[in-house]
């Protein structure tokens, strides 16, 4: 059955807890009675003795600093404890495997066990999950507070969380066009000569402006107005 397993793997929790010093031995052991419930109703229907790797991402159980593990934040809430003063490490990853109970602490480290079930007499299992479990929690402990593990590092402790969906491009990006420096014009080599050289011009009436000269005469200081062919216009 999975009783072994379950009960192996919250005594685990539960020194790991203790160790944190934040609770009292009393909600401890109500958190850990409440824990067991939950796992075994959970994993019902979902062990498999003869095959233990199926379904072992269902009965993984996981704490993370980004997202607490659901079945034990649940313990929390029905045992008026918060989930914060639980003390555990801000990675740490538990699979409950029928015959098997396996921890990785951090998310690069190897896995290793936290206790096994073979043929041996129930009190001799006994003592054997005990001291293994002690064995891992000595483990994690001391990972967890000398810094060794290789994603526990300065850099990704203080490291802000990964947005939800990449940035294809930032909000405010100039479009390149904008940034296309001004194409360098170069005027055309002029001839010797006047630009209108060889080109023939209308000639202009009295009173109308010569191409090429700014000034406009008036005639009586009014400007003389295009109108139509025969009036008083400028071009003929």
């Amino acid at each position: 059955t999975m009783k072994r397993e379950v009960a192996a793997a919250v005594l685990f929790l539960t020194r790991l807890i203790r160790k944190a010093e934040k609770l009292e031995k009393e909600k401890v052991e109500e958190l850990a009675g409440r824990l067991t419930e939950a796992l075994q109703e959970k994993y019902r229907g979902h062990w498999y003795p003869d095959n233990p790797s199926r379904g072992q991402a269902y009965r993984c159980l996981r704490v993370s600093r980004c997202q607490p593990e659901p079945e034990l934040q649940r313990a929390c809430w029905e045992t008026g404890v918060h989930y914060r003063d639980l003390g555990l490490p801000r990675e740490l990853t538990l699979w409950v495997d029928p015959g098997e109970v396996c921890c990785r602490f951090g998310e690069k480290s190897h896995a290793f066990t936290v206790a096994t079930f073979s043929g041996a007499g129930e009190e001799d299992a006994r003592k054997d999950v005990a001291r293994t479990v002690a064995s891992a929690v000595e483990r994690v402990t001391s990972d967890y507070h000398s810094g060794s593990s290789s994603d526990e590092d300065s850099s990704s402790r203080d490291a802000p969380p990964a947005p939800p969906f990449p940035l294809l491009r930032p909000v405010y990006q100039v479009p390149n066009f904008l940034c296309q420096p001004a194409p360098a014009w170069r005027p055309l080599p002029r001839r010797g000569g006047s630009p209108f050289e060889g080109q023939s011009f209308p000639r202009p009436r009295p009173g109308c402006p010569t191409p090429g000269r700014g000034a406009w005469p008036s005639h009586g200081g009014r400007w003389a107005l295009a109108g139509p062919r025969g009036g008083q216009a400028c071009w003929g």
